[in-house]
């Protein structure tokens, strides 16, 4: 099943939105709630929130939709005052207010009828590029931008900036708000936790000063200030303070390749079990152009290459393997944790990558997994 987005709902239930439908946590299983596709919605739902009462708030490509428990209806972006901008996050304050953020702008919805936020009001003295907006514990909404952290409330006339600290240019992605109001936001490859009543701090995770990280793909926060991180090379716990327990890619069986998501509830584990030792099994793959083979071209993989590099797509990757086909264009790497893993190759001197394609979904350990053939274009 595809899991697009989960929260913690105004309910106090685990909820997750698939492909098209919505489900609430039950003991230990889900139960679809209801149907969110095409059919109901004109669209698929981007993010999504759940008020008290276990109504829904999704937003769309198309608008914001509500539903009632029984039926859906819709406003469309026209009518929010979103033009033709994407809709990056909604959250339901206390009193029924519907918070929107747009590319550009946070919209609320009162007494049925829409306007926008004065953003001005923080002191941005540039246009904002809006990621998320979160509702936090006291009722106020959190706004994340590309630069910035806002707090609106209470009510929507009062907008701050939280300091954050991080890097000189800030490049914020990820925005997390626990039970008791902690925070966690992605910079980066970085990681930054603002505990409830407390200071915030930065761990870094490219450099690998305070844990490893490549392509830090979400953050969580929970209540006892610590801060979840899911990245490439597995799961780190940073916090309180300098403790650290980290889980690499292959060494817990059921975080065998790119975590797309964390949701931490309340304060989490109390205890947290210590990494495993790290499963391994051996890659290959065949390199093909125009249906021939390419033999002896260099062949790259690390778990996410990158489009912009000094000497190749992985090398400055903290888990990287290198080589070269042989004479059928046959590559193999032994050796490798369990997990998923992009390749990079390098024709005529010049480098490819599968952008958007991930191999070794399925490894074994000890064994070896054929990723098929890979076809290049001509360049």
């Amino acid at each position: 099943m595809l899991i697009k987005n989960l929260q913690v709902g105004g309910d106090g239930a685990v909820w997750v939105i698939g492909y098209e439908d919505v489900l609430r946590l039950e003991g230990d299983k889900f139960k679809k709630i209801t149907t969110a596709g095409f059919s109901q919605l004109g669209a698929s739902i981007d993010s999504f929130a759940v008020t008290a009462d276990g109504h829904l708030w999704a937003a769309t490509f198309k608008g914001v939709s509500h539903f009632d428990g029984k039926t859906w209806t819709t406003e469309e972006k026209a009518k929010i005052g979103a033009g033709e901008d994407l809709l990056e996050g909604i959250a339901v304050d206390r009193g029924g207010k519907v918070f929107v953020a747009s590319t550009y702008r946070v919209h609320v919805r009162d007494g049925g009828a829409w306007k926008d936020v004065d953003l001005s009001k923080s002191g941005a003295r540039n246009q904002l590029f809006l990621e998320s907006l979160l509702l936090a514990p006291d009722g106020a909404v959190y706004v994340l931008a590309s630069t910035m952290l806002l707090r609106i409330g209470p009510g929507a006339e009062q907008v701050a900036q939280l300091a954050l600290g991080g890097s000189s240019i800030a490049s914020y992605g990820d925005l997390s708000v626990s039970g008791n109001g902690s925070l966690a936001v992605r910079d980066g490859d970085n990681a930054i936790v603002y505990p409830a009543g407390g200071n915030p701090r930065v761990y870094e995770g490219r450099s690998g000063k305070d844990f490893r990280a490549d392509n830090v793909r979400a953050v969580a926060a929970d209540d006892s200030g610590r801060v979840w991180v899911a990245s490439a090379l597995g799961v780190a716990v940073l916090g309180p303070g300098d403790a650290k327990t980290e889980w690499p890619g292959g060494s817990v069986p059921e975080l065998v390749g790119e975590v797309e998501d964390i949701l931490v509830v309340g304060s989490g584990p109390a205890t947290l079990p210590a990494s495993g030792p790290i499963r391994k099994g051996a890659l290959t793959g065949k390199v093909l152009q125009d249906g021939s083979a390419l033999a002896g071209v260099e062949v790259e993989l690390c778990p996410s290459p990158s489009m912009i590099f000094s000497s190749s797509p992985c090398g400055d990757a903290p888990l990287k393997f290198i080589g070269t086909a042989d004479d059928r264009g046959v590559w193999t790497f032994s050796d490798v944790p369990l997990g998923t893993y992009g390749i990079a190759v390098r024709v005529a001197g010049k480098w490819q990558l599968t952008l958007g394609e991930r191999v070794g979904q399925g490894m074994k350990e000890g064994q070896v997994y054929d990723t098929g053939s890979l076809a290049l274009d001509r360049k």
